[in-house]
C-alpha cells in the first residue's frame, strides 16, 4: 500500500471544528500539550458544512500502526468513548492525530506510553450525507 505523509491543510465538519476547539480549550489545563496540537490542527482546518471522506467525528476507519495490528476503529468524541467496540476519543493521542486525515495519509502520532509510531489510513468509511470535496 502506499502512503504519503498528511499534509498541513485537513478538511472539517463546521459543527465538529466549533465543538471541538470549546472541548480542547477546557482540556489544556488537564493534558496540555494534546489540547495545544489540537488547536494548532483545528486553527489550520478548511470548514465545510459537509466533509468528504476525511476523518471527522463520527468516522469508522482503518489504519495500520507501526508496530501493531491492523485496527478499525470508530472516532468519538470523549463521552462516547469505548474502546472495547473500538470507539476511540478524539482527545486521546492517536484519535487527535487521525483526525482530518483521508485514505493513504500517515501521520506520526506519540502514544500514551511515550514511543512514536507511525500510523496509516487504509480506509475511511463514508459518513452519511457525505459529499466529495476537493481541497486546495
Amino acid at each position: 500500500m502506499s502512503t504519503r505523509k498528511a499534509t498541513s491543510r485537513i478538511i472539517l465538519h463546521r459543527r465538529d471544528h466549533e465543538r471541538l476547539t470549546q472541548l480542547t480549550t477546557r482540556w489544556l489545563s488537564i493534558r496540555p500539550e494534546l489540547a495545544d496540537a489540537l488547536l494548532l490542527k483545528l486553527g489550520r482546518a478548511k470548514l465545510a458544512d459537509q466533509s468528504d471522506c476525511t476523518v471527522q467525528i463520527g468516522s469508522t476507519l482503518v489504519y495500520d500502526s507501526e508496530g501493531g495490528p491492523r485496527r478499525k476503529v470508530t472516532l468519538v468524541y470523549p463521552e462516547q468513548a469505548d474502546i472495547s467496540i473500538g470507539a476511540v476519543s478524539v482527545l486521546t493521542p492517536v484519535g487527535a492525530a487521525l483526525l482530518g486525515l483521508t485514505t493513504g495519509d500517515r501521520v506520526e502520532v506519540q502514544g500514551n506510553d511515550g514511543r512514536m509510531r507511525w500510523l496509516a489510513v487504509v480506509e475511511v468509511a463514508r459518513r452519511e450525507g457525505a459529499v466529495d470535496l476537493e481541497a486546495p
